[in-house]
């Protein structure tokens, strides 16, 4: 009886176990095309959702003939399907479908839908709502000078925003692999309307980006440093027309994964005590740290602003195999509710306070979409 009360002494006591579920309030299927299945991606950027709750889903699909797709399905807040289109491209195809190095889906403030695929070629795709093709624009490297430099570079992304102007800010790198830091903005028919980057060094990121109420952005990126190529942390500020307004160095330690957030950001770091540390560091908009906390999971995959806090997808155990959990916090990084196991690669807050997910099988050939609501 004493060991059973000190396991649940210990289970109340451990932060990542003792937290209820929210409610499911929706769990559906996202079916790929008949005869094809889809394939998990390695970057986020596949989930968005519309300022009417349309969950829009991309998916890179095969045939067992090796034919390829790559498909935007909307699908409506009830799990609905739409429409779907299939996005024509020109690149390889290989045993996972289309050789996509990234892609990502803006749901834009005129209703209309932008899709950014990059590989050995970058296309730009504005949709309207009836999911018809309305531009498709070729996106060339950053400059002539970056091309080179590497000449078989492409883009690496891991954000995809859209703005209050109708355009979209794209964020991440570009390289060969590994990749220099660079963002830009883009008007829907891709027009090139400013750009920061690409850096000079490798391997860098742009890992989190946040517009402000004045129209400025802020950016958290890494950027390799003097002859050593030593890589550092940075919280950049940029103004609406892309001019660098302000950078403060985030010393000592990583920020691969960080989000900007409603009041300041956050960054996911690892400490070098032994055992290693887990912690949350807050940081203001001028880079000024404004609180640290404890983070009680092994790995932290992504990190979004939610409302006044963030969510994140999470693992208990290192490097598990379809094993992740999404999770709800509040601005000191205290958890709300954590969600069932399962193999989440993306995550998207609703317009009504909740978090959209998009959830793999674990043999990953078949998708679902997952709605999740406070307790």
């Amino acid at each position: 009886m004493r060991n059973l009360a000190i396991l649940a002494l210990a289970f109340l006591c451990n932060p990542a176990l003792a937290q209820p579920q929210p409610r499911i309030v929706l769990d559906v299927a996202v079916l790929p095309a008949p005869g094809y299945k889809p394939a998990p991606g390695i970057l986020p950027g596949r989930l968005a959702v519309g300022a009417d709750g349309t969950h829009y889903v991309i998916l890179n699909e095969v045939t067992e003939a090796s034919e390829a797709r790559v498909e935007l399905i909307a699908m409506t807040s009830t799990g609905s399907e739409k429409v779907r289109t299939v996005l024509p491209l020109d690149l390889p195809i290989g045993p996972r479908g289309f050789a996509v190095a990234s892609m990502g889906v803006i749901a834009t403030r005129s209703g209309d839908t932008a899709v950014f695929v990059s590989g050995v070629k970058s296309t730009l795709f504005r949709l309207g709502t009836d999911g018809r093709i309305k531009k498709q624009t070729a996106i060339s490297p950053p400059s002539a000078a970056s091309t080179r430099y590497d000449p078989d570079g492409y883009y690496e992304l891991r954000h995809y925003v859209p703005t209050a102007d109708n355009a979209a800010v794209l964020a991440g790198g570009f390289g060969s692999g590994p990749y220099a830091w660079w963002l830009g903005k883009f008007s829907l028919d891709g027009v090139r309307l400013w750009q920061a980057g690409p850096g000079r060094g490798f391997p860098e990121s742009v890992n989190a980006i946040g517009v402000r109420a004045d129209g400025s952005w802020i950016v958290i990126l890494e950027e390799t440093q003097g002859e050593k190529f030593t890589l550092e942390c940075f919280l950049d500020r940029y103004a609406a027309d892309g001019r660098r307004l302000a950078r403060a160095r985030l010393a000592g330690i990583g920020c691969y994964t960080a989000a900007v957030l409603r009041d300041g950001s956050v960054v996911m770091n690892y400490t070098d005590s032994k055992p290693p540390r887990r912690e949350l560091i807050f940081y203001d908009d001028s880079g000024k740290v404004k609180g640290r906390a404890a983070w009680p999971f092994d790995g932290t995959n992504w990190i979004i602003a939610d409302g006044d806090g963030f969510a994140a997808i999470v693992t208990e155990k290192p490097d598990p195999y379809n094993a992740r959990n999404v999770v709800r916090a509040d601005a000191s990084g205290s958890l709300r509710w954590k969600s069932p196991v399962g193999d989440v690669t993306e995550i998207a807050r609703t317009p009504d306070g909740q978090i959209a997910a998009l959830i793999w099988s674990e043999d990953g050939t078949r998708a679902r979409l997952a709605r999740y609501a406070d307790p």
